[in-house]
């Protein structure tokens, strides 16, 4: 009997180069040797990806074809395939090219050997040169601030063993980070050096402000850092000002020099205030998050549902 696979796709208006992008993995797949499902999610697109979804057939694999009522965001859609699988494992791929399907069967070959998860790792990024070099402070950062190490170069493309696809859908949490939540997993890891292609149609669907929105929560879902980072820096301002004070009366009493002390008193009254916004936006976002996971409403709303 042949082992089940899913190739799981979130789209968000892909309507140009969804058709082909299946007809793609349908050609590198290893159809004879595995029962293959795509999971298309819909991620309330507005430029008809949907239509054509709907009517997509093929001879040689399944189909799941999944709508969700809005567009609730890339994360939720990818929780959505998985929490709908069936499969023995599922590949993470996104619909607009730069994941190439081709590797699809290393990743495979690297699960066969006992491997949990596998990893696609970027060994060169064609295009995009600006978003690189975010990507790559941004793993820096992440692991710095994390008790875990989440492996750099990787992104969402990568093969998750249906034990472990178990218990990432068995998790509490509301806001889900998929990159996070596979390294806190602690699976033995195995990785297949891959290069990334560019976008083949239209423009990237995610823009630096949501990019940056995601790595904020990356951060703050997994690390309290930040909070102690705060006390650190009140500590280090309070020496500073100590020492500087000492300094001034020092300078007026051996040099005669003029202690002013309404500018002192007000130049440390700005860097405190300034000091305090920022302490209590970081403070902000951890409420906020503690705010939307009290509520538990569910992270997606599936419309429609079709198995072809």
């Amino acid at each position: 009997m042949k082992k089940k696979g899913n190739i799981l796709i979130p789209v968000f208006n892909e309507s140009k180069g969804i058709e082909e992008f299946c007809n793609l993995i349908e050609s590198v797949v290893p159809t004879d040797s595995y029962d293959f499902t795509i999971t298309l999610i819909d991620d309330g697109s507005v430029d008809g990806s949907w239509k054509i979804i709907k009517n997509l057939k093929s001879n040689l694999m399944n189909f799941r074809k999944i709508k969700l009522t809005r567009n609730f965001g890339h994360q939720s859609a990818i929780f959505a395939g998985l929490e709908n699988n069936e499969e023995d494992f599922v590949v993470i791929i996104d619909a607009d090219f730069q994941d190439d399907p081709k590797y699809i069967a290393d990743l495979i070959n690297k699960w066969e050997l006992g491997y949990k998860v596998v990893l696609a790792r970027k060994v060169r990024r064609n295009g995009e040169f600006l978003k690189k070099i975010y990507t790559k402070i941004y793993f820096k950062l992440q692991n710095k601030f994390t008790q875990f190490t989440i492996p750099k170069d990787v992104g969402h493309y990568s093969l998750i063993d249906l034990s472990i696809v178990k218990s990432l859908s068995d998790l509490p949490e509301v806001n889900k980070f998929l990159l996070g939540l596979r390294a806190f997993m602690g699976s033995e890891v195995g990785y297949v050096d891959v290069i990334k292609n560019k976008r083949r149609y239209g423009n990237s669907k995610m823009s630096f402000k949501q990019l940056f929105n995601l790595s904020i929560d990356g951060i703050l879902s997994f690390s309290t850092l930040p909070l102690n980072l705060i006390g650190g820096v009140g500590v280090a301002i309070s020496i500073v000002t100590i020492f500087y004070t000492i300094f001034q009366l020092l300078n007026t009493f051996f040099n005669g020099g003029d202690f002013n002390q309404l500018n002192v008193n007000l130049l440390g009254l700005l860097f405190i205030s300034g000091l305090q916004l920022f302490s209590l936006s970081i403070l902000g976002q951890y409420i906020s998050k503690i705010f939307y996971e009290t509520k538990k409403r569910p992270a997606f709303i599936i419309e429609k549902k079709i198995i072809d």
